[in-house]
């Protein structure tokens, strides 16, 4: 039984050698070919030195996405127009007499019971959101329609309302 193991042993060692032989001929085979590789590409791109290379200089380029200057101007003056339409909003609400500011804070309280109705009733219809869209129309300040904004927000994370249109959710 010592010589069976002794000869498997003998027959490993010698399967082991020869792989290992096999696989250092392949490697070194390999090399060889990556060393022609690498000599043939460095006399390709060897230059002979005959003079200083000139190179011809066009100025900054803009980057491939840059946008065209009539884009920027059209751009601008949408911005320009969002924000006087802004101011004059702002102004407007300075400027509310004390009926028009009644009626909104009136408006405010209808939305509000609008949605007290809905989180009574557990969902949020479209009619209902645009009641209260309507009833804010009416010159509502932006906090006060951002906290009938939260408070939708809130009752719908809360699960104490359930939207039945997910396109009218928000007033």
């Amino acid at each position: 039984m010592r010589r069976d193991i002794l000869a498997y042993a003998l027959v490993a060692g010698g399967a082991l050698v020869a792989f290992i032989a096999c696989r250092d001929a392949r490697q070194a085979k390999q090399m060889e070919a990556l060393t022609a590789q690498v000599t043939a590409l460095q006399t390709t791109n060897e230059r002979p030195q005959s003079g200083p290379t000139v190179i011809a200089y066009r100025g900054p380029t803009p980057p491939p996405s840059a946008m065209d200057p009539a884009d920027v101007d059209r751009i601008a003056g949408r911005v320009a127009a969002m924000m006087a339409a802004s101011a004059q909003r702002e102004k407007s609400e300075v400027e509310a007499s004390p009926e028009q500011r009644a009626a909104a804070r009136q408006g405010v309280e209808r939305a509000g019971r609008v949605l007290d109705a809905a989180e009574a009733r557990g969902h949020l219809t479209k009619e209902d959101v645009l009641q209260i869209r309507r009833e804010l129309a009416l010159g509502a300040t932006q906090e006060e329609a951002d906290g009938i904004g939260k408070r939708v927000a809130v009752a719908l994370n809360t699960r104490k309302i359930v939207r039945e249109d997910p396109k009218y959710t928000m007033p």
